[in-house]
């Protein structure tokens, strides 16, 4: 049987929503548990964050579904590497999980990358049919990677900064990137 790593990729955050949309509260608390399990997630996202308030609430509200039975274990703030870094530690099994950007999801699958390049989808619906559009083939890519990939999260389009204008391709010439 193959032995899956629990690898919670997502651009961005979000991949844990989908476990808890939608699901009405339990009326009876659950039994305690036999066993406990602490899954370990690495992020570059800084402590305090927004993102990292997302995670610990998702991760106070696994606590009480599964009556601490199952928790994570965060690592804010890049402590355990860039995102390249963090894909690496979880094929050596050192992590369960990462929530990354399309940089990571490139280690996985490098056609991920589309997802991150500035002007490539002008609005959301655009974005939304690219991405059910390749769904099937990361999925599969994720599986025969050894790898479950959990869902998507949007944090906004990207933006390309200058302190000079740039209008076209030959005004770049005179800067520095």
């Amino acid at each position: 049987m193959k032995r899956y790593r629990l690898a919670l990729l997502a651009v961005g955050f979000g991949a844990l929503g989908a476990l808890f949309a939608g699901r009405a509260v339990e009326a009876q608390p659950a039994p305690a548990p036999a066993t406990t399990r602490t899954l370990s997630l690495a992020t570059v996202a800084p402590a305090g964050s927004t993102w990292m308030r997302v995670l610990e609430a998702w991760n106070r509200e696994l606590r009480r579904r599964t009556n601490k039975a199952l928790s994570l274990r965060i690592y804010p703030g890049g402590v355990q590497g860039d995102e390249s870094e963090v894909v690496r530690k979880i094929r050596a099994g050192r992590l369960d999980g990462g929530a990354v950007t399309a940089v990571g999801l490139a280690q996985v699958h490098r056609p991920a990358l589309v997802f991150q390049m500035p002007g490539m989808f002008r609005n959301n619906a655009q974005l939304d049919a690219a991405r059910a559009g390749t769904h099937d083939d990361i999925v599969r890519a994720f599986d025969t990677g050894g790898f479950a990939f959990m869902g998507w999260a949007d944090v906004g389009s990207a933006r390309i900064f200058s302190r000079v204008p740039v209008r076209v391709p030959a005004d770049m010439r005179a800067t520095h990137p």
